[in-house]
């Protein structure tokens, strides 16, 4: 499991559009 978790980035989201 991930350590560390970064927050959700404007980047993430348009690349899960």
């Amino acid at each position: 499991m991930p350590a560390i978790t970064p927050p959700p980035s404007p980047v993430l989201e348009f690349n899960g559009r």
